[in-house]
């Protein structure tokens, strides 16, 4: 291995008890076919290869310039592991700074575009002192916004380019991501825009509101309007001000250090308040209309002429708004099995005239077999195999003793009947087993599981209370059903339980089920360094507890809103200190 290129994070899970080895080995018996054991994931043997021919190839192809192309090839290999002082990597960093010289970007052919991959490698690189680039290139962006909230070509006009401004949005995540400060408004009125564009039905169009819905742009808008979710939700959550400390600074920026938060009166709180007008409900719901639009039947890439950057936008799509959400769509197997008929020499060229060049495709090829938005965001295999929290019916517990109550769907083992009213449902798990209407917990869990893939997760938030009551239950597996739907609620207040499930509990399954449910909740792998140990070593166990404990406090310390943090499941709680 060249001393240029670091080992790929390539198929790291979150959790080592979520396995499926057992269950879906008698799903495939019950399903009468190799469906379920045949799914391709990012550490699929074949893929590694793919991609490993396709970094050596794409490596050989990238030239030391600005070009987009160029930047995008840059990306991806710096996204597989090659050090950013690699010579070829290097040579686009540079060439990319150079852009900034003056202290002004200067936009390239492809203006939005490039803009937005340059910011994407500079923060990926994370080079010290390119910064200020950066903050050129941000600039640029902010100030390319058109009026209506959108982006369009810059010598152009027009009513925004749903296209232009997904990279535009993923620039501006970049910046956030490297600490620059992206101003509220402009997420905010992106989110408008995307939304207003909406069709009837749900999903989006390439030039809003003209034009019928595509499954490409689909894709486009629910990744854009999922990185506008997040950053208007953390601007609502009045993040703390943030201080200089002293040492080394990446990018050359003074990197955050919380100050306390401030009163929910302060000026500036009640101006960041005022600034929003995006309604969260109405981006989830547009995110939820369009990622409706795909089912079980869509095999990946739908376009023709542009089957690499649509299944990169899928990629993207997927991790960024949520991946469990997904579930029964055949994204993964279908795109990965597309790719890897196609590459030849290394390499993936596209078979429509006037499409995109051979860098190009391979670089998108790259980004999606890798699943690099999955590893940014901390959940890069949940799509593919079971789900965070799938032990709960198919990880290390194994099946159900009535094997006639169940049968197989997308790969899963499912009950036939597991629709019903929620708080029932959350009853049932509260109540002692000989007052149970359901008595197995194995189907009580099923029934959860389904509840929120049916899409339902929404009935989760008001009753968070109760999901609390069921964490400190007697019965551990009730817990563990209590920390995996808490995850799953999307609701920010929840993360309190959560992390006083895994402060408080000694059941090892649930404390793990209780930290896969923070790195859900918040999108990312805020912990990912203290994974938890192999199951039956006390010692390690213990002392991993204690170090997620700390790491997710202080996560929840840097983001909580004031008020959540002097009232329900205040820090002030013993069971909510950090470790010792």
């Amino acid at each position: 291995m060249s001393a240029f290129v670091r080992p790929a994070r390539v198929g790291r899970r979150v959790l080592k008890s979520h396995t499926a080895t057992a269950a879906v080995a008698v799903a495939v018996c019950l399903a009468g076919s190799t469906g379920a054991a045949d799914a391709r994931s990012s550490s699929d043997p074949d893929v590694v290869a793919a991609v490993e021919r396709g970094r050596d190839a794409l490596l050989k192809t990238v030239r030391p310039s600005a070009a987009g192309a160029d930047a995008l090839a840059a990306l991806a290999l710096v996204k597989l592991g090659v050090r950013s002082d690699h010579p070829a990597i290097d040579g686009v960093l540079n060439a990319v700074v150079r852009t900034t010289g003056d202290g002004k970007y200067g936009p390239q052919k492809h203006h939005i575009y490039a803009a937005g991959i340059h910011m994407m490698l500079l923060q990926s690189a994370g080079r010290p002192g390119d910064g200020p680039a950066m903050q050129a290139i941000l600039d640029y962006l902010v100030s390319a916004q058109e009026q209506h909230g959108g982006w369009f070509y810059p010598d152009q006009q027009g009513l925004g380019d749903t296209s232009i401004s997904q990279y535009a949005a993923l620039g501006m995540w970049a910046a956030e991501d490297a600490g620059l400060k992206v101003p509220v408004s402009a997420w905010d009125r992106l989110a408008g825009w995307q939304t207003r564009g909406e069709v009837a039905g749900g999903g989006f169009t390439y030039h809003p509101p003209a034009g019928a819905a595509t499954s490409t742009m689909t894709l486009a808008g629910v990744g854009t309007l999922s990185l506008c979710r997040r950053y208007l939700g953390i601007a609502r959550k009045r993040l703390p001000r943030l201080r200089p400390e002293a040492g080394p600074k990446r990018f050359g920026f003074l990197q955050p250090v919380l100050e306390d938060a401030p009163d929910e009166d302060d000026e500036q709180v009640r101006k960041v308040d005022a600034e929003i007008e995006t309604s969260a409900t109405s981006v989830t719901d547009a995110i939820r209309r369009g990622r409706g639009r795909f089912d079980g039947a869509v095999r990946f890439p739908t376009s023709r002429t542009w089957p690499f950057y649509e299944l990169y936008a899928l990629e993207r799509a997927v991790a960024l708004s949520g991946p469990d959400r997904w579930r029964g769509v055949d994204w993964y197997d279908s795109g990965a099995e597309f790719l890897l008929d196609r590459q030849n020499g290394g390499l993936w060229r596209s078979e429509a005239t006037g499409s995109v060049t051979p860098t190009v495709a391979t670089a998108f090829a790259l980004l999606f077999l890798s699943k690099a938005t999955h590893k940014a965001v901390g959940v890069e295999e949940a799509p593919s195999g079971p789900p965070l929290g799938s032990g709960l019916l198919a990880g290390g517990r194994g099946l159900p003793t009535d094997l006639s109550a169940v049968t197989v769907s997308g790969g899963d083992v499912v009950a036939r009947e597991l629709t019903g009213p929620l708080d029932r449902l959350l009853a049932d798990l509260e109540a002692p087993p000989a007052e149970r209407v359901t008595p197995d917990i194995d189907s009580l869990q099923r029934r959860l599981v389904a509840v929120v893939r049916e899409g339902r997760r929404d009935e989760l938030v008001d009753r968070l209370d109760a999901l609390d009551r069921l964490g400190r239950h007697p019965d551990a597996d009730v817990r563990r059903a209590a920390a995996w739907a808490l995850g799953r609620s999307d609701a920010f207040d929840a993360a309190v339980y959560l992390i006083r499930i895994l402060r408080a509990d000694a059941a090892p399954a649930v404390a793990r089920e209780a930290h896969a449910g923070l790195q859900f909740l918040s999108r990312r792998a805020a912990a990912e360094d203290v994974a938890p140990p192999d199951d039956g070593v006390e010692d390690d166990f213990e002392r991993w507890r204690r170090e997620a404990v700390t790491a997710w406090s202080r996560w929840y310390r840097g983001v909580a809103r004031f008020e959540d943090r002097i009232g329900r499941g205040s820090l002030d709680d013993p069971l909510f200190a950090p470790a010792d």
